[in-house]
């Protein structure tokens, strides 16, 4: 727990009757400048960079808007949108969102052994998946899918899955496989 070294700091209370990530206000956020730190950082991709942070003794990931041009303004609002009202043990869950003049930041479940495509291609990766734990990740995976396509009630179509937006979390011998990144997502 040391290394994690960024506390975000805001009331996270959901308004009553609403099982969704809320929206904070700016005026309820506040980020450290050691979210810089390169040892932070866990991820970086066409929408920014994801940092490893700490919300309410949870460690969580904040995934960070670069540049906010429309097009990732826009990925930024359907990744929102989409993403904070579903609630399947195979997505990602969003915690919450932060959108003010300069600074767009999600707020994510954190998941601790980042993506497939690390666990599988990367020599450097902590994780050895055998077999059956492939299998196991695949039908979570499935899972995912089928509540997106047919159990949502949304009927949604992600339009960007690949390795890397499949993230693992858990232990060695229980992983759990979570759809992510749902900024090109789109209802059908």
């Amino acid at each position: 727990m040391s290394e994690v070294v960024v506390r975000i700091e805001f009331a996270l209370a959901l308004p009553d009757g609403k099982d969704s990530a809320m929206v904070i206000r700016p005026t309820k956020i506040t980020i450290s400048r050691k979210v810089q730190r390169p040892k932070m950082e866990i991820g970086k991709g066409g929408f920014g960079i994801v940092y490893k942070a700490q919300l309410h003794g949870q460690i969580v990931a904040v995934k960070m808007l670069s540049s906010p041009s429309k097009d990732k303004l826009e990925e930024f609002n359907t990744e929102v949108h989409t993403l904070s009202p579903l609630k399947q043990e195979n997505l990602v869950q969003v915690f919450g969102a932060y959108s003010g003049k300069k600074l767009h930041s999600l707020i994510y479940e954190y998941m601790e052994y980042s993506s497939i495509a690390e666990a599988l291609f990367e020599t450097r990766s902590s994780l050895k998946l055998d077999w059956k734990t492939r299998c196991e990740i695949c039908l979570g995976i499935a899972k995912g899918f089928k509540y997106l396509h047919e159990e949502s009630g949304l009927k949604i179509v992600h339009r960007d899955i690949k390795a890397q937006n499949i993230l693992l979390g858990g232990t060695d011998g229980n992983l759990k496989a979570k759809i992510s990144h749902f900024g090109l997502a789109m209802l059908c």
